[in-house]
């Protein structure tokens, strides 16, 4: 073997010498098997709530679980944060920015 790879012969010469996909994946990893993680799946449906343009609060069913504020100090170029139990987890340019990272966080 060189470099971890099977040797030339291993490949198919020919049409009528081809291999499926299978079992060329078993020539090169022998003892691996794939498995698929099953994904999880969420009733609840989240939902924003927008106290003034600069103030949101996102819920998952009636839990509160982040607030997305504007950052109105000077010299900050990522001006919208996400808020989760007092401390700062993002910082983005735009509010959907930080919509958006809430949701993928809460649907992992």
């Amino acid at each position: 073997m060189r470099c971890g790879l099977p040797q030339r012969n291993s490949y198919p010469k020919s049409k009528g010498d081809r291999r499926t996909l299978e079992s060329l994946r078993s020539s090169f990893y022998p003892n691996m098997e794939i498995y698929i993680m099953p994904q999880a799946t969420t009733t609840e449906q989240v939902t924003s709530i927008e106290i003034d343009f600069y103030e949101h609060e996102i819920y998952a069913g009636q839990k509160l679980m982040a607030r997305i504020t504007y950052d109105h100090q000077d010299f900050v170029t990522q001006r919208w944060v996400v808020i989760v139990n007092d401390k700062e987890e993002f910082r983005a340019i735009t509010q959907m920015k930080c919509h958006d990272f809430v949701t993928w966080h809460y649907k992992q």
